[in-house]
């Protein structure tokens, strides 16, 4: 959606690492029943004794400039999802719903690779986060934890060089997947100080099938499940780890983030789909059969390992049915995202999908999929039945379309549609070409997708 004038000129005005504070409008909360985890009603987990806020964070020092955007906790109810561009790697921003004193629990997975905790910390102070509730590193890889840990020049986001704790270092809960196969600098720093003795809140090894299905509380009927993690999947009738899940990305843990409205957003690490080189554990389509099985429709989708070849299994996907795919990714030697991803998800029908960066080389994706490469961070904001995708860096299209400052306005039952229209309003209308579900594609070409929000003029 185009932003107003006034919105507008505020946004030119700021840094890149306040526009995290854009503004988001939404209704009120829609209250709902809590979800519960597979063995049965959870109770929110008990915060730690030890309370870090105040200590100092080894990145900077002390609040957001002035004349900086009030905080979100000061304008929405709901839930908010970041999707930090960190280049090629992954980092994730949870928070909850505002309390009575306006602090939203907070949940943090992964950080990018190392001297990327900047950018994360940066987003957490300009949204007036001062602790940290909740920390999940998915694997060892050094793209989702180098932004955690002190190696050479890079500052770990959570502790010093003596592994005292920061600021963030999370005051309930800290989850690894036990890093049996990454004897690297960075793994080893991790060990040093979240498997030692000096932290106050010891790290949990999801990695035995005891931990799948925990789940933990995000506040106002918003939850974070753990649903994968060490070669398990949810909703095993037993713990038995899923065949040949060896490696650390097949052993990622994946996190669900639900609310009352039935919204899910289901963040991968690496996580496997189909075989590819010496990976060959299908967990995505055991996960997806296991949440189809629930019922559950995941409305966004961070999609597996940057977008790679062996992520976002066609079964899987069709099991899921994401109304929004969202691939952090960044300039590498790996190809992601690869064409095949894109291919896969313009065959079952996916509706958006947005890369905070371009990738190498930049993918070509079926012409009737409407992508767009963010360059930037992607928020999505929640509340009750109803989300937003708001990109937030400059946004371009993939295709070739044309297009502005946008957001997505979204309901779990109806799905996304650009800008804010009435249901009878096209969104987008087709000057050229023909309409070909909710964009424009060159007339003459097959349309493989029903027809939805853009019109022929």
């Amino acid at each position: 959606m185009a932003t107003t004038d006034s919105v507008r000129s505020v946004l030119e005005a700021l840094t890149p690492a306040l526009l995290i504070a854009a503004p988001v409008a939404f209704g009120a909360l829609h209250e709902g029943s809590q979800t519960e985890s597979p063995h049965g009603p959870t109770s929110a987990p008990s915060a730690a004794a030890h309370d870090p806020e105040g200590a100092g964070d080894p990145q900077a020092a002390g609040p957001a400039a002035p004349g900086s955007p009030p905080t979100l906790a000061a304008r929405s109810p709901g839930l908010s999802i970041f999707s930090v561009d960190v280049g090629q790697g992954d980092a994730s921003v949870v928070l909850g719903p505002p309390d009575a004193h306006g602090r939203r629990k907070t949940l943090l997975v992964d950080a990018g690779d190392r001297g990327r905790s900047r950018i994360v910390s940066e987003l957490l102070r300009a949204q007036g986060v001062t602790v940290v509730d909740y920390v999940v590193l998915s694997h060892f890889d050094a793209d989702h934890l180098g932004g955690f840990v002190n190696v050479g020049p890079s500052k770990s986001l959570l502790w010093d060089r003596d592994c005292a704790p920061t600021s963030y270092f999370p005051r309930s809960r800290l989850f690894d997947n036990g890093g049996k196969n990454k004897p690297t600098d960075s793994a080893r720093d991790w060990q040093r100080c979240a498997w030692g003795d000096t932290l106050p809140v010891p790290a949990e090894h999801v990695q035995d099938g005891e931990l799948i299905g925990e789940v933990l509380d995000l506040g106002g009927s918003y939850t974070a499940t753990i649903v994968a993690g060490g070669g398990y999947v949810l909703g095993q009738k037993e713990p038995q780890r899923i065949a040949k899940a060896d490696s650390d990305n097949e052993r990622s843990i994946a996190v669900l983030v639900s609310g009352p409205g039935d919204f899910d957003c289901l963040i991968e690490g690496d996580l496997i789909g189909q075989e590819y080189g010496e990976e060959r554990a299908p967990l995505e389509g055991a996960l997806g059969a296991e949440l189809k099985r629930r019922k559950i429709k995941v409305e966004v989708l961070r999609a597996s390992h940057h977008g790679a070849a062996n992520g976002s299994e066609r079964g899987f996907l069709e099991s899921i049915q994401p109304e929004v795919v969202i691939i952090s990714t960044g300039k590498n030697n790996h190809g992601h995202p690869a064409k095949r991803t894109y291919d896969t998800l313009g065959a079952v029908h996916t509706r958006l999908v947005l890369q905070t960066e371009a990738g190498t080389p930049p993918s070509r994706p079926p012409a009737f999929l409407e992508t767009h490469i963010a360059n930037g961070t992607i928020r999505t904001d929640v509340s009750g039945a109803d989300y937003r995708i708001t990109p937030l860096g400059s946004v371009s299209p993939q295709n070739g379309l044309p297009t502005a400052e946008f957001e997505y306005s979204c309901t779990v039952a109806a799905g996304c549609f650009e800008g804010e229209r009435g249901p009878q309003e096209c969104c987008r209308f087709c000057s050229t070409g023909t309409a070909c579900g909710d964009t424009c594609i060159t007339s003459g070409k097959e349309c493989l997708r029903p027809r939805g929000c853009a019109c022929d003029p």
